[in-house]
């Protein structure tokens, strides 16, 4: 199994990416952008350098940019919030709006 490079585009305003998904599978890849994990429901695992990371509700889990993993549910039903981070943009700060 040969690993990917995986790309995201990133709103300059705001260069976050936030997305409420069930995890099947996803093959070897590898990113430059930082990812969260949180699993809500069931559970998932994370594999990277031949050490899997099993992640059952309530538990988080962070990546950083470059690291090859691959990311499979394990039978059971889970819904997870994954949250990609661009590290290439050039501003320090950035503030989600809400409305007043």
């Amino acid at each position: 199994m040969k690993e990917h490079f995986d790309q995201a585009n990133f709103d300059t305003r705001f260069p976050v990416q936030i997305q409420y998904e069930s995890i099947k599978r996803f093959e070897l890849h590898w990113h430059s952008y930082l990812e969260i994990f949180f699993t809500l429901e069931g559970s998932i695992v994370i594999t990277s350098d031949n050490l899997s990371f099993y992640l059952d509700a309530g538990d988080i889990c962070f990546l950083n940019s470059g690291v090859i993993h691959s990311i499979s549910q394990t039978g059971i039903y889970n819904r997870i919030i994954n949250m990609k981070i661009s590290v290439t943009e050039k501003g320090p700060f950035y503030k989600l709006v809400t409305a007043d």
